[in-house]
């Protein structure tokens, strides 16, 4: 985790003057702890895509993640149900189906 933390802050610091205005992860894993520490250095909000219910990160971390983006993209309902079981609004997760 501190080598994602130390990536963030220097993706964060290379875009600082750039008008980002969201910050996008498209796995529950590396990518979505750097896009919660780049969000949280630049300001702006972050979102998430989950495709799968395992994760290598402690639970507690994986829940900070969920409950902090703007919202969460979930393409199974068995990924929307691991989201909301994590303390996910239901408001902020989009459902959709690639079959």
């Amino acid at each position: 985790m501190t080598y994602v933390l130390l990536a963030s802050m220097r993706l964060a610091f290379r875009h600082r003057d750039l008008r980002v205005e969201i910050v996008r992860a498209h796995f529950l894993h590396t990518e979505a702890l750097a896009a919660r520490f780049i969000g949280t250095l630049l300001e702006v909000p972050y979102s998430i895509t989950v495709y799968t219910v395992f994760v290598d990160y402690p639970k507690w971390i994986v829940s900070d993640i969920v409950r902090h983006a703007v919202f969460v993209v979930a393409d199974t309902a068995q990924a929307k149900e691991f989201i909301l079981s994590l303390g996910g609004s239901a408001e902020k997760v989009q459902w959709f189906t690639t079959a």
